[in-house]
């Protein structure tokens, strides 16, 4: 499934839908559909889709990754629905978003000249490098076992962001926030003190 962009500004949200982070998905599974109308009512881009998606843990769950095509509107709220708040994962501080990096460095498609921006909210750290067993099952073959991150940003131009959700909503743990220090730029990293606030520090 290749998911495709024909806006100025294609935005992609990827939600950890694991056990450790599910309470706060399913608050922001709930306050989604107002994210698109403030961007909208507020004027903040003009010309924009939304590609909502979900990262579970490829270890261990049935749902490690969800995709939606970008859509605007009410068709966003369609594509939320069909998504699985699984709340499982593997229980070791790291989820597949690793993954989902390279299933989005190789499977998307912007238009000329647009200026994607990619989120992920997250309470744990991504598994270190791309397993290869796990490429081949959802189709993108990889030789040998890789860090997808450096692609990543450099695919969306630096515009990756990390909503860092406390781990199992309790403590922000340094390993984690380091973790993703080391793949993305440090200044592309929010930490969630409220959780009640992420569409308004997204919008931020």
């Amino acid at each position: 499934k290749i998911i495709r962009s024909e806006s100025k500004t294609p935005i992609i949200i990827v939600l950890d839908v694991t056990g450790s982070n599910i309470e706060f998905a399913k608050l922001v599974y709930d306050k989604f559909p107002m994210f698109y109308g403030e961007l909208e009512q507020k004027g903040y881009l003009e010309d924009f889709d939304i590609s909502m998606c979900a990262v579970g843990d490829a270890y261990t769950d049935s749902y490690p990754m969800q995709i939606s095509d970008f859509a605007k509107g009410l068709e966003i709220d369609s594509w939320v629905e069909k998504m699985v708040l699984e709340g499982h994962g593997g229980g070791q501080r790291m989820e597949s978003y690793e993954l989902m990096a390279h299933y989005l460095i190789n499977n998307t498609e912007f238009a000329k000249d647009s200026k994607p921006m990619l989120f992920f909210i997250a309470d744990e750290a991504p598994y270190p490098r791309v397993d290869v067993l796990q490429a081949e099952n959802i189709g993108i073959p990889i030789q040998s076992a890789y860090n997808p991150f450096p692609q990543l940003n450099e695919k969306f131009n630096d515009n990756v962001y990390v909503m860092l959700n406390k781990y199992n909503s309790k403590n922000f743990e340094d390993d984690i926030t380091s973790a993703w220090e080391n793949r993305v730029p440090k200044e592309n990293i929010t930490k969630i003190e409220t959780e009640k606030a992420i569409v308004d520090l997204i919008l931020g």
